[in-house]
Formats: C-alpha cells, structure tokens, sequence
C-alpha cells in the first residue's frame, strides 16, 4: 500500500487515524510499580543500560539534572524526485510527552537502543535505507547535530537523507507527502516533530529541486569574514562540569514515582506506563521530564520583503554543549514567566508552538516566532546579523547551530531557498 498526502488536510487526517487507532493510554507509576527503570550508580537507568540516563550535573557552582545519551541517535529522511514534484516519506508517531498525542517526524527517528531491539521489540522500519547499500538509493547528505544543550549532555544525532528511486510502499504509520505540503505543514502548531524541523534546515533545498538538466549552484556564499567570526573557537575557560550521583543534589530529590524539583529550579521527573500500539513494543514504562514553563524563542529578521533579508543569531552557551559554545535564535527563554521577547514596533511574521521530543519530555513546549524588525536594529553583543546564504551553510554544517535554531529556521525555509519558494507557488 502507498500512502501519499497532496494537501495539508488529508495529512492532518491521517494523523488524527493514526492516533485514533493507537488506542494511547498514560499513567503514573512509583518505582515499585514496574522493574523496567531503577536507580543505579547514583543516576536513573533502563535495566538494559541503554537508551538513556536521567543524571545528576554540576558546572561552574551550580547543580543541573541532564539527560545523558552516549548512544548516537539517527534521524533519517528518505525522498523521491520525479520531475518537478518532490515527495518525503514521513512517519506518524505517537509519543507519551507530545501535546496532542501524536505528530510527524522523519522516516526514521530512532536511538540506538531502539534501532538494536534492546526493547525486545519489533525493528525499525525502513533503518536498512539508512545502514546498507540499497541500488535504488542514493544518499544526499549526513551530518551530525547538537541536541537540546540544555537538557542532554553532550549529546548529537546523526542527521541523513537518501533519494529513493521510486515511491516505497507505506509500512504502518508512514505516508508521503508533496514538499509543498510539508512546508506549509511546518506554519502548523503540534503537526511536525521537533527533530523533522532539524532535519528539514540541513538539506540544500536548491541542489534537490534543480531540474535534471541544470547543474545545481553549490550555495556557500557569505562574507568570509563574517564566517571567521561565526568559527567559534573554544569558549573562555570555565569550571569542568561532572556528572554526580542523584542523592547528592540538593535542588532535586528522587521520590517514589521519579525526581522532584525541592528548589524551584522548573524541571522534575515522573515515570510513565505507556500502551499504544503502534510503536515497536505495546506498553513500557519510562522516565519524562518535566518543565514548569513554555519556552519561547524568537529569530529576528530585517529586509524581510527583499531579496536579501538577514538574520539575527547569537554565539551562546548550553550547559550540556562540548566547549559550551554553539549558534544560536536571537532570543531565547527557556525558564521563568515568559517575557515579551518582542521588540518594540516589531511585526511577528511566523508564529508557532511545538512540543519537544515527546519520548523524553512531558508536553515541553516551545513558542517559535519570527519577528520582523527596522534595518537600522543594531545586534548586541554575541550577535550577528548573516545573510540567507550564510545561515543556510552554518544549519547544513555539523555541530554549529543549536537545536532551536534549526527549529525556528524552518519557519523561513521558502525564504532560504527561492527554488522551494517557486516550487510552493507552482502548486496554489
């Protein structure tokens, strides 16, 4: 069976199906209720010692509690390319933590521990385009991308993407969709993962849509100067951060059904029997964590209506970043009441909510917005004012932007990519 959405409706709908029949249920658990997860060596452990850990971090004074996932995840996207039209082949998942049950995220998304059946469950599906020699493949680019810096220590992903030479059949929970569809389907809040919104920014939108007969133009302008700047070499010496046992936080404390937040600090952990039955396993249980507030996140943008619009970014910190340093949105907040990031006489353009990964995170969701301000909107200090094609190299290249930078860029992608922009305009 082959499965393939022309309008943002009919992918909506196929979501709503997929939801409707995994049958999803969540509840709380205490540690006593289940044997799947314990406390082990002072950190929160699966008792395979895979997938990941919930862990206890202290840098620079200051106590953290972290994800730590040693094991490279792979986020894969497969693609086909007849003509003009350009399909990607996406899967439906339901996940405990998103807001709204399920959304979309690439073909493949899955941990090691997933993708090696530690579960003991069924494989991943469609891993072997990604792992093997298919003759009807042909890879189109791989890359390795920061995580969520605040919440995992020092964790990547590998990102990939391979051309089909034909429409593969639609194994449960897959289907795909015109590029078109897909793009509009990013302006839509709850609809597409956060890790197909990283993935969707590393590929070189114009070399994909060129016609067969026209050899792409590699797009790596930018002011070398400015990309000099943008090198990030090692950040201003810091205290050594060290992963230490659970018990001997003060500002958490493990209670019978995961870790509460004693001090304020606005993330804890609870533990989740899960049943749904599309997933590779029909009921586990697992560690979610929680956040106490939305984030909020917003990139800035002049010229807007030229051709050449630029963007604000900002050379940042994320505690769980090797070096500390990555590139990131021109305003973040990630704790706290929600400020108004907007400056004034700005004008919002793209403004959306998306849950983060709902496998590790309880409904954390994240407000994306792109704001429109006056040229004369001078930078701060960090910050950068990059043109389109330079911030397109630095999303493309690995280990350079943060995960909420690659989001909130895929709100612009039309505007990155005018072969993407004409594409979406051919089928109105």
């Amino acid at each position: 069976r082959m499965r393939l959405a022309r309008s943002l409706s009919e992918l909506t709908r196929y979501l709503g199906e997929t939801i409707e029949g995994a049958r999803f249920q969540r509840s709380r658990v205490t540690f006593d209720g289940q044997d799947e997860w314990a406390i082990r060596d002072g950190v929160l452990s699966h008792r395979s010692n895979s997938f990941f850990h919930v862990v206890g971090y202290q840098n620079g004074g200051r106590e953290h509690l972290l994800l730590y996932q040693p094991q490279n995840a792979l986020n894969g996207i497969a693609l086909h390319r007849d003509g003009r039209q350009t399909c990607l082949l996406l899967q439906a998942r339901v996940e405990p933590g998103n807001t709204g049950i399920g959304n979309f995220g690439p073909t493949v998304q899955s941990t090691a521990g997933n993708y090696m059946r530690q579960h003991g469950g069924r494989a991943t599906t469609h891993l072997d385009l990604f792992f093997t020699y298919h003759p009807d493949c042909q890879p189109i680019s791989n890359s390795t991308q920061f995580d969520l810096g605040d919440y995992y220590l020092h964790k990547t992903k590998t990102i990939s993407a391979i051309e089909t030479s034909g429409l593969l059949d639609t194994e449960q929970n897959m289907v795909w969709v015109e590029a078109p569809v897909l793009i509009q389907a990013l302006h839509t809040s709850h609809l597409i993962n956060t890790d197909l919104r990283s993935l969707l920014v590393t590929l070189d939108w114009d070399a994909l849509l060129a016609p067969s007969d026209v050899p792409a133009q590699p797009s790596l302008t930018g002011s070398p100067a400015m990309l000099d700047k943008l090198a990030l070499p090692p950040a201003a010496p810091r205290e050594r951060g060290r992963m230490v046992p659970l018990d001997q936080l003060t500002d958490w404390a493990v209670t019978d059904d995961g870790i509460a937040d004693r001090a304020g600090r606005g993330r804890s952990v609870q533990l989740v029997r899960v049943e749904t039955g599309t997933r590779e396993v029909p009921v586990w249980t697992q560690p979610l964590v929680c956040a106490a507030n939305r984030q909020h996140v917003v990139l800035l943008v002049r010229n807007w209506q030229s051709d050449a619009p630029e963007f604000l970014i900002t050379a940042g910190r994320e505690i769980g970043v090797s070096g500390g340093q990555v590139l990131q949105p021109s305003a973040i907040h990630t704790s706290g009441p929600v400020p108004d990031l907007q400056p004034a006489g700005s004008r919002i353009i793209h403004d959306c909510t998306q849950s983060e990964e709902g496998g590790r995170f309880m409904e954390l969701e994240t407000r994306y917005q792109i704001v429109e301000v006056d040229s004369t909107h001078a930078a701060g200090p960090d910050q950068y004012w990059v043109d389109a094609a330079l911030l397109k190299r630095l999303l493309r290249t690995s280990n350079r932007t943060s995960m909420l930078l690659r989001c909130v860029a895929s709100l612009v992608l039309p505007k990155l990519y005018p072969a993407l922009a004409s594409e979406m305009e051919a089928v109105r």
